[in-house]
């Protein structure tokens, strides 16, 4: 496998999870796929994917991880006008999760066994 920069980690396999589990909440809270899709600005199908585990399944949440999801689905469906930052701000605080650290091995087989490359700033 060739070996991906952790950013593209994260678009690859961090925010299609991330949507998933948005849309995840919303639906079991009843919410329509047509109001799921415009929350997060995707179409109808892509939403339809996601709850299909189409999309966004290759990267699995801990408890806390998705208790953080589910607050972020909360406070997007409260304040869609910050879906955007609400977003980010939870992708910047799964950085170096375990999911996305293992999926990052997978494509980067010479990766430190305790590499910190998300969490370090320099």
């Amino acid at each position: 496998m060739s070996k991906l920069l952790p950013q593209e980690i994260e678009s690859r396999y961090l925010i299609p999870a991330i949507r998933k589990a948005l849309v995840h909440h919303w639906i079991e809270d009843g919410m329509s796929q047509r109001n799921a899709a415009q929350l997060l600005d995707i179409t109808e199908a892509a939403v339809s994917q996601y709850l299909k585990e189409k999309r966004g399944s290759d990267m699995k949440f801990n408890a806390k991880e998705k208790s953080l999801l589910k607050d972020a689905a909360d406070r997007i469906k409260a304040t869609p006008e910050d879906a955007m930052k609400i977003i980010y701000t939870a992708s910047v605080k799964l950085r170096g999760a375990e999911g996305l650290c293992q999926l990052h091995k997978t494509h980067d087989h010479d990766l430190p066994e305790k590499c910190r490359i998300c969490l370090d700033e320099k």
